[in-house]
């Protein structure tokens, strides 16, 4: 069941944050409390986990071409809860990027663990405040500045999963997601200088504070030193647009993702910025509901996201008939649109100081005004589910 939800206007946002904190009794937020407080089961010790012994690695290895946490199919095992369990899960938009969590449930993979997912359309910003108080209990979706926000004022919300990232970030000889700019708006159309970016038109739905925004200009760094993010052209342009501003040239550059980019795989236009190599840049967050009243329900959603990843979407999925008609059932995408990109590298770990690095950027670019120094990464992620679920015990 997909249930659109009216996105709540950022001018009302920081007074539903108040009020969610401030009443336990709330009824402006979505739904009632969920299931998952009335599920009696506690959470177990870590032990180790049969066939996920490669299910962890180097939090702090962002290196191209790096492998990702690894169990073999069918692990971890379900571990199924004791009574049935209904969890309102909260997805930004359905793309492919979401494909552990929408195939699990589409796959069964949450009723071996005695789970069953209604999924609501709702950005992560209006999502924050209902899951701090278990209105929601988990989203789906991109590091926002809700979140960072969140956390510094104590609310209950944590990154708990990562998603994915792209297996050629980094490399400019493959087309894929990243920042797509007109060549006609480069001094030299055919041989693009990557500094010239700096002072072309971006276009975004949330000015400078998204995580597309963010990669670029870190991939940009790379290429361009000195790149001076602070005067950036960032025009705001809604995203059901932002394709034809950038044709009609209202725009000059727009970070495009699977599989937009493909219509602008063309000689007008050029690959700028890709994603950053080895390292998600989305989340799935947890709220009250799981991460304080159930963590034994919040383990098993891992579980089941986990087993799906190693199941169904390890290695080069888009090989798998299955497996693209159920990802495109999910995404509503017709399968021969989805076979013109490659596979995801999904992971559901989360790099060290990844939330700090995207701060600090934040807070350089002045998108980020409130705090001069980003907020703990201790305040803003649980790594305890993966850990549970694949038997990290050092």
């Amino acid at each position: 069941m997909n249930r659109s939800v009216a996105p709540i206007p950022r001018s009302q946002r920081f007074w539903l944050v108040l009020g969610c904190v401030a009443s336990i009794a709330l009824t402006g937020c979505v739904g009632g409390p969920s299931s998952a407080s009335r599920a009696p089961d506690l959470r177990s010790d870590v032990v180790a986990v049969p066939g996920c012994e490669n299910g962890r690695t180097d939090q702090t290895d962002l290196s191209v071409g790096r492998l990702p946490a690894r169990c073999t199919a069918g692990a971890p095992a379900p571990q199924p809860l004791s009574q049935p369990v209904k969890l309102r899960v909260s997805i930004a938009f359905r793309g492919e990027y979401a494909a552990p969590v929408l195939l699990a449930q589409s796959l069964g993979e949450f009723q071996k663990e005695n789970l069953s997912v209604e999924f609501v359309t709702l950005p992560t910003s209006d999502a924050i405040p209902q899951l701090s108080q278990g209105q929601l209990d988990a989203s789906v979706g991109g590091y926002d500045l809700s979140l960072f926000n969140a956390s510094r004022i104590g609310l209950t919300v944590r990154a708990v999963l990562g998603n994915y990232y792209p297996p050629s970030a980094g490399d400019y000889s493959v087309q894929q997601t990243g920042l797509w700019c007109r060549r006609d708006a480069f001094t030299t159309p055919e041989s693009p200088n990557p500094s010239e970016t700096q002072n072309l038109r971006w276009g975004s739905a949330v000015g400078k504070s998204s995580s597309g925004i963010y990669y670029a200009i870190a991939e940009l760094k790379k290429r361009v030193p000195d790149f001076n993010g602070d005067a950036l052209p960032v025009i705001n342009i809604p995203s059901s647009e932002m394709t034809t501003g950038l044709k009609n040239g209202a725009i000059d550059c727009a970070v495009l993702i699977d599989p937009v980019w493909i219509d602008f795989a063309t000689p007008e236009y050029v690959l700028m910025a890709t994603q950053l190599p080895g390292e998600p840049l989305g989340s799935v967050l947890f709220g009250k509901s799981l991460l304080r009243d159930t963590p034994a329900v919040g383990d098993a959603f891992a579980r089941a996201v986990i087993r799906t990843i190693n199941t169904h979407l390890s290695g080069d999925y888009h090989q798998d008939p299955s497996v693209m008609a159920a990802i495109a059932t999910a995404i509503n995408q017709p399968v021969t649109l989805l076979e013109r990109t490659s596979s995801l590298t999904m992971d559901w770990e989360i790099r060290q100081d990844t939330t700090t690095r995207m701060q600090q950027e934040f807070i350089d670019l002045d998108v980020i005004t409130a705090y001069e120094h980003p907020v703990p990464e201790e305040k803003l992620v649980d790594r305890s589910f993966y850990e549970h679920a694949t038997g990290r015990t050092g």
